[in-house]
């Protein structure tokens, strides 16, 4: 299992645990969708979404990326169903009728970053860790919403620069630039006060302020069939097979260029 619950009052905490670097993978997107079942059905008012081992979500695995791109055949076959599976995985935490809070103290890039940016609120920790859209230093693009959603959160002109260069930043400049709401010492503790705080709410008028702030999927169709078109490429494939072969304590760096 990659994810472990607990709750105290109102809110359940979930974390993501996949040591020894923190990947998320197709089975823990499967265990995420069936707690969201659960969360649904629950009487519990927030949840808050945390991380183990110092990381978040690092971002999603790179070898289930190379087995997806390698299998041509598969690849043409399934077409754009592994970006829409995660886009309706993401989605579900915004039409969720509970706020649900990221506490993000580690590693938030990717893929996790993207399910961070559909989280309602985020909380950073201070510390030496990194946090963006850094697909392009694998030769590949966004897939998983993080070209929507980035786009939503900063605006057109930050958002591209930070895609297209595949930037990565410090918690600090992620709280800077309106990346996450809150930076704290204990971003856990904080995240648990603010879904506190949000769980004394009418959970009625919650449920239906996320509603209303829905993003449209239509624009996600278009990075579907975007990072489809990227992972056909022979030069994404050998990019993110360097990575892969690089070291583990030397994979931030290969995408970091402030390392």
């Amino acid at each position: 299992m990659h994810w472990s619950v607990i709750r105290t009052g109102d809110v359940i905490i979930a974390r993501f645990s996949n040591p020894p670097m923190g990947y998320f993978t197709a089975a823990a997107a499967q265990e995420l969708s069936q707690l969201i079942d659960e969360w649904e059905q629950s009487d519990a008012r927030a949840i808050v979404l945390t991380g183990a081992e110092g990381r978040f979500i690092t971002h999603y695995s790179v070898e289930e990326l190379i087995a997806f791109g390698e299998d041509r055949e598969a690849m043409e076959s399934i077409g754009t169903a592994l970006s829409d599976g995660y886009h309706a995985l993401l989605r579900r935490l915004a039409t969720l009728g509970k706020p649900v809070v990221a506490a993000i103290g580690g590693d938030c890039m990717g893929g996790g970053l993207e399910l961070a940016m559909w989280c309602d609120i985020r909380v950073a920790e201070r510390g030496d860790f990194r946090l963006g859209l850094p697909e392009v230093r694998l030769g590949i693009m966004p897939g998983g919403s993080g070209t929507q959603r980035l786009v939503d959160l900063l605006g057109e002109g930050k958002a591209r620069e930070m895609i297209l260069t595949g930037c990565i930043v410090t918690p600090e400049r992620a709280h800077a630039i309106g990346l996450v709401h809150h930076l704290s010492g204990d971003a856990l503790q904080e995240a648990i006060r603010i879904a506190a705080d949000l769980a004394s709410l009418n959970p009625r008028a919650i449920a239906n302020i996320k509603l209303s702030l829905e993003p449209s999927g239509e624009r996600l169709s278009r990075e579907a069939n975007a990072f489809l078109d990227t992972m056909r490429s022979e030069e994404a494939i050998l990019t993110m097979r360097r990575y892969i072969q690089t070291a583990p304590e030397r994979r931030r760096a290969f995408l970091d260029d402030l390392d």
